[in-house]
């Protein structure tokens, strides 16, 4: 199965919710709170990790709970970049 994820509210804009959706033969969503982003910041300064990191490494974390349902029947994600 291909699927297309979008975003909503730019992970890295603390200040907003993040949505992260899949479309096509399904539909899933996934929300994050601005607060919980915030918090997930929190932690992960308190590791020492690189700021630069912060971002990538929340998307990748979301990216994965909104698939990890359905990984045995993905062939292709596309990431919508706006």
């Amino acid at each position: 199965m291909h699927i297309e994820v979008d975003q909503s509210g730019k992970i890295g804009n603390t200040a907003v919710p993040t949505v992260l959706a899949l479309s096509n033969d399904m539909s899933v969503t996934l929300w994050i709170s601005a607060a919980a982003k915030r918090e997930c910041v929190r932690r992960l300064r308190q590791q020492g990790k690189a700021p630069a990191l912060f971002y990538m490494e929340l998307f990748a974390a979301a990216l994965f709970l909104l698939l990890r349902s359905h990984l045995n029947r993905l062939d292709l994600v596309v990431i919508q970049c706006h």
